[in-house]
């Protein structure tokens, strides 16, 4: 524990000794928390934070997913996939016979969705077509499709709205072998293509329902649970979907239920105390002194790491920060170590660099000594002396005022003021 306790950014969460399932008519229900309000989407092409991928895994998941241990990636479903000499085309061969489903409210099960003809539909190559698309498409307006356009030919131009879908280094073999080509070769592709926004996605229930598609009446999904409930604004609650055949990489579900209320951290852990959750995924920072030090709470708290780093960054086109000097010298002044210890304590590190320790190939101090930017005050004013100079400044007081965005989370709210 008080190694794990020293990697970055870690996730913190209570779970009850007595067990994490509930039990209710003996169907296994696990009760959690996401922060307050609704996700901003489930969409697969509309998903931007970890809110929304943490829900959206669960009904639509990816080509590939990582292994939760080792971090490599693994089959989600794609059974397997193909890489050409020249690291450019990558073919993925699909899980075979991954069903569509739905939530039937009046029968009170998942069922199958039929196509027009009355058979079953099931998740095809051309379902991933018709998403990567989808995520590209200017009109659709996916926040995630900067990350992806790069790696497709004629992505970004289509992106852009200066291209034509017809042009996109994407194609459905068959039905069950979706082929993608990347401009050049890039060594990390395959973990973009397989966690990106870029998913199959239902062109029917699209088509039919536009935007309330993903409303429980309307939604078609094939992950490892349906939906069954969204209270919007208070809970969503997931059922398990029978039909999943499960891949390598994500197993059938263990649960019957999962129920996700939309709460405020503080008030999740006091609902948790109160017996009516059975985990709570993330402890507020205030409390976590008194929870590691509480004889029961204590034996109740898993710690361990994230795949997160957080990053402030600086406007660098208005003043002050429009000058290198200046967002040097705000960097070298950060004291991370005091941050940490001071502030979040619990059991973050300092971060030199983007890549979490989380991650398997991630730099470490060990390799890297000179790697990243460290607290240095004296650095930190010698750079500020620069930037005056340049600026034409005889003080600090010269400077425009900064103003400081961030989100409105207990983690940044901590570290912000």
């Amino acid at each position: 524990m008080k190694k794990l306790a020293r990697l970055f950014l870690l996730t913190l969460i209570l779970v009850l000794a007595a067990g994490t399932i509930s039990a209710q008519d003996e169907l296994k229900i696990l009760v959690t928390g996401e922060g307050p309000g609704d996700p901003r989407s489930i969409d697969p092409q509309q998903a931007i934070d970890t809110k929304d991928w943490n829900l959206e895994n669960s009904l639509f998941p990816a080509l590939t997913t990582l292994d939760e241990e080792t971090r490599e990636i693994v089959p989600g479903i794609a059974a397997s996939w193909d890489i050409s000499e020249d690291g450019k085309t990558y073919t993925f061969h699909l899980v075979e016979n991954v069903a569509w489903v739905r939530y039937n409210a009046e029968t009170e099960q998942v069922e199958q969705v039929m196509d027009e003809n009355g058979s079953p539909r099931f998740v095809t190559a051309h379902d991933v077509v018709y998403g990567w698309t989808r995520a590209l498409d200017p009109a659709v307006g996916s926040p995630a499709a900067y990350i992806i356009a790069p790696l497709i030919v004629g992505g970004e131009e289509f992106n852009s709205g200066e291209g034509s879908a017809d042009d996109l280094g994407i194609r459905a073999i068959d039905d069950l072998t979706f082929e993608v080509t990347s401009p050049e070769s890039v060594g990390y592709a395959l973990g973009i293509y397989g966690i990106i926004n870029a998913r199959p996605t239902p062109q029917w229930a699209i088509e039919e329902s536009a935007e309330a598609w993903t409303e429980p009446e309307n939604i078609n999904t094939y992950g490892p649970f349906a939906l069954k409930e969204w209270v919007h604004d208070d809970q969503m609650t997931f059922i398990r979907n029978p039909f999943w055949p499960g891949s390598e990489g994500i197993s059938q579900a263990n649960l019957d239920e999962l129920v996700i209320r939309f709460l405020d951290l503080e008030v999740q852990l006091r609902e948790y105390e109160a017996g009516n959750m059975d985990v709570v995924p993330t402890v507020p920072v205030g409390q976590f002194d008194r929870i590691s030090t509480d004889p029961t709470l204590s034996q109740e708290l898993t710690v361990f790491p994230g795949m997160c780093t957080e990053v402030w960054g600086f406007h660098t086109e208005l003043p002050p920060f429009d000058n290198v000097h200046i967002r040097r010298a705000f960097t070298f002044a950060v004291d991370r170590e005091s941050l940490v210890d001071n502030v979040v304590k619990s059991g973050n590190i300092p971060a030199l660099w983007y890549t979490p320790p989380s991650v398997n190939f991630a730099p470490t101090l060990e390799n890297n000594p000179d790697m990243g930017v460290t607290f240095d005050p004296e650095l930190a004013q010698q750079e500020l002396q620069l930037g005056l100079d340049e600026l034409g400044l005889a003080s600090v007081d010269e400077l425009p005022s900064v103003t400081v965005v961030f989100g409105n989370t207990d983690f940044l709210n901590a570290i912000g003021q």
